[in-house]
């Protein structure tokens, strides 16, 4: 085989694994030409949409990060044919997922326990938006589903943390560099257009699953966690508020406590603050209740609409 027929098949190799990773646009007659014409030895044909297609291999390789092509015959029979629907690039050694993929593509690595400290990664995309007016999204997920049984997820993410270090399933760092608008860590935007239900804006649950690496289901165990949500702060930085309702928020109730805790709210060393003339009410049907009535400078005891009690306290001190 001359060097000219073995650069050509490599390029029809690379060619087909192009468009089965969608990184180019697929042109069957085009390309079905190219590939009748190659097989016949008509290397200028092939020289000539090499030449079309510079700035699309170059992209490619780049994306892949090949330091070789395809082998002919696997970019021919991918082309040709039917393309195939798996396709799957590996770094290192095989590795063994406990969940059963249906990838259309797959990417593997495996680090090397030699490599010098530092940040690795499997997919990187960088993008940089100087517009004024635009809606820049760098990774967009759409999902439509129908199921009635099952589970679906737009983005599924599992974390198995086997050491002693820190780890998160999702990490996101928002830095502010600007003298207006909003950077938010995390956005949720919740809708229904449905009667029944539920639309959750946020879930934490705390699990008993007891699954080895291999994805077996074992016997529940008992554990309990840490922090469904924690807030910190680093020694110089600090929050004006931990958690806000916002000023147009509205609803049924602001935070229901159910379930069996040992304490509903534990304030520790700091203050509970509420507006004058609200009501602190102590039982469940909103009957009897505390208020601080700044009309009559009392903290006032009420049943219903009767008043049982008070307090003056703008009097002189006094026992009780």
């Amino acid at each position: 085989m001359s060097e000219h027929d073995v650069n050509r098949r490599q390029f029809v190799g690379l060619l087909g694994l192009g468009v089965a990773q969608g990184l180019i646009e697929p042109q069957p007659a085009a390309a079905s030409a190219i590939i009748t014409k190659a097989s016949n030895g008509h290397v200028a044909n092939l020289l000539a949409r090499i030449e079309q297609l510079e700035s699309q291999v170059s992209s490619l390789l780049a994306a892949l990060g090949h330091t070789k092509l395809p082998s002919a015959e696997q970019g021919l029979n991918d082309y040709a044919g039917t393309i195939p629907v798996h396709t799957l690039d590996r770094k290192g050694e095989p590795l063994n997922y406990p969940i059963p993929l249906d990838s259309m593509v797959q990417w593997q690595r495996r680090e090397d326990p030699n490599q010098v400290l530092g940040t690795s990664q499997i997919l990187s995309l960088v993008h940089e938006n100087t517009k004024p007016h635009a809606y820049p999204w760098t990774l967009s997920t759409f999902l439509r589903t129908n199921h009635n049984q099952g589970d679906a997820v737009a983005n599924f993410v599992r974390l198995q943390n086997h050491g002693g270090g820190w780890a998160a399933g999702f990490h996101a760092e928002t830095y502010h560099r600007n003298n207006g608008g909003a950077s938010i860590g995390a956005n949720i935007e919740a809708h229904s257009e449905s009667s029944s239900g539920r639309v959750i804006g946020l879930n934490v649950l705390a699990v008993d699953w007891n699954i080895d690496d291999q994805g077996m289901q074992k016997p529940p165990i008992a554990t309990k966690l840490s922090e469904a949500i924690n807030v910190q702060s680093f020694p110089q930085a600090s929050w004006k508020t931990g958690l806000n309702f916002d000023l147009g928020s509205k609803g049924d109730r602001a935070i229901w406590i159910q379930g069996t805790w040992k304490t509903g709210i534990d304030v520790g060393a700091n203050d509970i603050v509420m507006n004058a003339n609200n009501r602190l009410y102590l039982e469940e049907t909103k009957q009897v209740y505390l208020t601080c009535n700044t009309t009559t400078a009392r903290i006032e005891f009420h049943w219903g609409d009767r008043l049982i009690g008070y307090i003056p306290y703008n009097a002189a001190e006094h026992a009780l």
